[in-house]
């Protein structure tokens, strides 16, 4: 297996980086050499790991401007697929030619969701596979649990369907992008049955725990919920001042909104703020608008950028987040008690799903947020002891697997066929 290789592609704004560098490491430890091909943005991230990186030569940092020029878009999710639809076909060529450029013959591609149509075509010219690695349900499923836009609260055909019509939903989304790139490869155009059957048959692993997101026993063998992909981050970012203001303020909770807290930064924090006020609670709030303690705030905030959830979120009462896959798991993980403020993507199942295991409270779209509904689910996430009893046994549950490992045998399998 010394010989094998594996190319990591992290060009997407759905699941990030991180799940590849966890997945690297693993990897290595089994002999597989890797490298992770990603957007120019993530060179340090992926440098500071250890692990080979290859740039893509586009940048992440565009659509996520466009967003804070447009903060309205956290009020339209239409709005934002519509731009990233935009963004990924302009962006489709170069990473196509870049791609083809690095993979060598024989060689396993595993692409986040939003790009493996696009490494099917090089996989193709280089005689090499592709799996998929998805942070979020994308397989048709009866069980709503297993279903990222279930009809019924019941397994049912419906959630089946609804499933399906998902599908042709990132069909729609994802397909001009596909045809851009497959056109610099000099490749015919995919209709829309050629994608969805080419995605359909594709290797899946969703990287997530199966206590939170169940695999659905009818699924085909080839897709696998391999358990979370999180590691502890070696050297936390901890914002100087942060730990003596939670040893000064306990019982402090954790408000923000993911890669969406440069679109919604001012409105995020005002709104934020006056929850917490009208909650009688001290917090941490990630936003754009200061760092350090607020100035003027009614109650202690400590506003703060990039921060180590895994540091922080286990000494935080509870923790409310956009419902992003990662951020789900770490709060998870922490044991605390959390609640999803969705946009778009796959926030509302993970919103969704916290509320039904019991370690959360229903999740407030952030369209209809407004500090009054904030500050009442704040008290429901701290106020109701079963809530976090509940969350301190997931947490057992998250702690006891080996998500990486798990995942990188799927892979050494299919290098060893």
């Amino acid at each position: 297996m010394t010989n094998a290789s594996a190319l990591l592609l992290a060009a997407d704004s759905w699941g990030g980086v991180a799940p590849m560098i966890t997945l690297a490491e693993a990897l290595h430890g089994l002999g597989v050499n890797t490298r992770i091909a990603a957007y120019s943005d993530f060179s340090a991230k992926v440098g500071a790991a250890g692990c080979e990186f290859t740039d893509l030569g586009v940048s992440a940092a565009g659509f996520w401007e466009q967003n804070a020029q447009q903060p309205d878009r956290a009020s339209n999710p239409m709005r934002t697929l519509t731009a990233l639809r935009s963004t990924m076909t302009t962006q489709a060529p170069a990473i196509a030619a870049s791609l083809a450029e690095t993979a060598r013959p024989g060689e396993v591609i595993v692409s986040g969701t939003l790009t493996v149509a696009l490494a099917t075509a090089v996989a193709g010219l280089r005689h090499g596979r592709v799996i998929a690695l998805n942070p979020a349900p994308m397989t048709p499923s009866r069980l709503p649990q297993s279903s990222l836009t279930p009809v019924l609260k019941q397994p049912s055909r419906l959630n089946e369907w609804a499933g399906r019509f998902t599908a042709r939903g990132a069909e729609w989304q994802l397909r001009p992008a596909v045809n851009a790139g497959r056109q610099t490869l000099g490749l015919p155009p995919w209709t829309a049955r050629d994608y969805l059957a080419a995605v359909t048959r594709t290797p899946t692993i969703y990287g997530v725990s199966p206590a939170l997101m169940p695999a659905d026993p009818a699924w085909p063998a080839h897709v696998t919920v391999s358990g979370h992909l999180l590691r502890a981050d070696p050297e936390p970012v901890i914002p100087e001042g942060l730990p003596e203001f939670l040893a000064r303020h306990p019982g402090a909770i954790y408000i923000g909104f993911g890669s969406w807290g440069n679109a919604i930064r001012q409105s995020g924090l005002d709104t934020a703020c006056r929850a917490l006020a009208m909650a009688g609670r001290p917090g941490v709030v990630a936003g754009q608008a200061g760092r350090g303690v607020l100035a003027g705030a009614s109650t202690p905030v400590f506003a703060v950028g990039e921060v180590s959830h895994d540091w922080l979120f286990p000494q935080l009462a509870a923790v409310v987040h956009h419902g992003g896959s990662g951020t789900t798991h770490r709060a998870v993980l922490a044991g605390v008690p959390s609640m999803a403020v969705p946009i778009s993507f796959d926030q509302p199942y993970w919103g969704r799903r916290l509320a039904e295991l019991g370690v959360g409270v229903s999740p407030v779209p952030y369209r209809k947020l407004s500090p009054a509904r904030l500050a009442s689910a704040i008290g429901q996430l701290t106020g109701e002891p079963e809530i976090a009893a509940r969350a301190k046994q997931l947490t057992a549950v998250l702690s006891a697997e080996n998500g990486p490992s798990a995942a990188a045998r799927v892979i050494t399998a299919a290098l060893g066929t």
